[in-house]
């Protein structure tokens, strides 16, 4: 399943009072699309478009990764209810959306947008 990221859930953290007057921030959230995607097959579909090993010997709960997702420069992250979030450049956004229905076609595909 692929959700839409709801930016209004978004809270940005404040740095400790202590530290503020010492450091400077960027936002650059908005230079990236987040993809939510779940599923029995998210792993079949993560063998498919990405060279990383994501076996959960490897890749459990928590875990991050920098990787190409269908030549795509992405983070992969695993979320605590066996799904992941997917990171990538907004300006891949449309080609990685074309490339998991194509590539997901076979697991019964569905998208929530």
């Amino acid at each position: 399943m692929l959700e839409r990221f709801d930016e209004e859930e978004y809270e940005p953290h404040e740095p400790p009072s202590d530290v503020a007057s010492n450091l400077g921030f960027v936002d650059t959230t908005g230079a990236y699309a987040v993809f939510s995607l779940s599923g029995t097959s998210v792993n079949e579909l993560l063998k498919k478009s990405c060279p990383f090993d994501f076996h959960e010997s490897v890749f459990s709960s928590q875990s991050c990764v920098q990787t190409t997702f269908a030549k795509a420069s992405a983070f992969v992250v695993a979320r605590d209810d066996d799904g992941v979030n997917l990171v990538v450049r907004r300006s891949f956004a449309d080609y990685v959306v074309r490339w998991i229905e194509d590539a997901s076609e076979e697991f019964g595909f569905r998208h929530n947008f």
